[in-house]
């Protein structure tokens, strides 16, 4: 007899006893020691074995990372006239590049100022003279009212005259971009703009002012010239193309001396 079969009868022998061999309660115990081993090792071995079990597929590698892949076969040729050809910059302009109308380079564009070339008719309402004191040097403008373009240059002129609008003894110059002044304090005083707002500021603080040059203002006159702009501008030139104007005297007043001659009764 082998060791092996000596082994194996002997546990068999060692199984009967502990079956049946020993006293009923210890036969009890000792069933109930197997049956939790039984148990036992149902619960640990097979649910272990089943996840190894599970776990084996995803263990195994795609055949596409395990495999050396050849790329002159797995990519397909390509043709070399075709990238060169997409390579090349288009002839055709860029979109993001082309200026669209109403962009901010288009609306700063400056428009080259110049008088109309058909002159419409403006209404024009200036009184035709202006009364002063016989001694004054100065005298003001009334309240000027005209409308015939959307801008306009107006024009003041006069011989020993010098004119003056906004702050007064102060040579003003440009107010914005849009509404310009030339020649303030000189005898070619310059407004334009919008005409609304060239006549505002001709008429502020009480109206434009002429001063005189020499002895009284008294019989000297101002020439008023309304010439229709495409924009703003000042040029003294662009006063020749005027189809509107008006002229203003200041005259003096007629101031009397008298005296009253009469008896007075004393009580």
């Amino acid at each position: 007899m082998s060791s092996l079969d000596r082994i194996i009868d002997s546990a068999k022998s060692r199984f009967d006893y502990l079956m049946h061999g020993q006293s009923r309660p210890m036969q009890l115990v000792t069933r109930v020691a197997f049956l939790a081993f039984v148990a036992f090792f149902i619960a640990t071995f097979i649910p272990t074995n089943a996840q190894d079990l599970n776990a084996q597929p995803d263990s195994i590698a795609p055949i596409s990372d395990v495999l050396p892949v050849d790329t002159a076969t797995a990519l397909p040729p390509t043709d070399s006239t075709t990238d060169t050809a997409s390579a090349q910059p288009s002839t055709s302009p860029d979109p993001s590049s082309t200026e669209l109308p109403g962009s901010i380079a288009d609306s700063t564009s400056a428009t080259t100022a110049a008088p109309l070339a058909k002159q419409p008719r403006y209404v024009v309402h200036i009184p035709s003279s202006i009364a002063v004191d016989p001694r004054a040097q100065m005298g003001t403008f009334p309240m000027i009212a005209a409308s015939g373009s959307e801008f306009s240059l107006f024009c003041l002129s006069g011989n020993n005259l010098r004119f003056d609008v906004i702050n007064k003894r102060v040579a003003d110059s440009a107010v914005s971009d849009s509404l310009l002044v030339g020649g303030d304090l000189s005898g070619n005083l310059r407004i334009s703009g919008k005409t609304s707002d060239a006549l505002a500021l001709l008429n502020s603080l009480g109206g434009a002012v002429a001063y005189s040059t020499s002895s009284g203002i008294a019989g000297k006159s101002a020439a008023l010239a309304i010439v229709a702009m495409n924009a703003p501008g000042i040029d003294p030139q662009f006063c020749g193309s005027s189809a509107n104007s008006a002229q203003v005297t200041f005259r003096a007043l007629d101031l009397g001396i008298s005296s009253g001659v009469g008896a007075v009764k004393l009580k």
